[in-house]
């Protein structure tokens, strides 16, 4: 997920760093899943609306549900949707005739 990294480095110039830094890592986390678990292409859409960075990752596949929890134990990975919950401001699951959508919002 470099790519997705310097491409969000490249669109963040004058925010405050917890909202430079958290759709990074959000927005990694979300890329990775789709990639690993859905079905390309996967589509990141970054937009900085007055007060608020929006992005989205959309990939094809099956739809999918998320109860709220995290990774079983012993298990390495899981944390990405954990990590959206606890540090964005809003964000949801849309499904898609496709694939699905998940989106994220960070005030700032």
């Amino acid at each position: 997920m470099p790519r997705v990294r310097e491409f969000l480095r490249g669109v963040d110039h004058g925010l405050p760093e917890r909202v430079r830094n958290s759709p990074s890592l959000l927005v990694t986390e979300v890329a990775s899943n789709a990639q690993r678990h859905g079905d390309p292409p996967v589509v990141l859409e970054v937009t900085w609306l007055a007060g608020t960075a929006r992005a989205a990752v959309r990939s094809g596949g099956p739809n999918f549900g998320w109860q709220g929890r995290g990774p079983s134990p012993g298990q390495n990975g899981g944390w990405g949707l954990v990590f959206v919950e606890d540090m964005a401001d809003r964000w949801g699951i849309r499904r898609l005739a496709d694939g699905n959508e998940v989106w994220m919002e960070l005030d700032h």
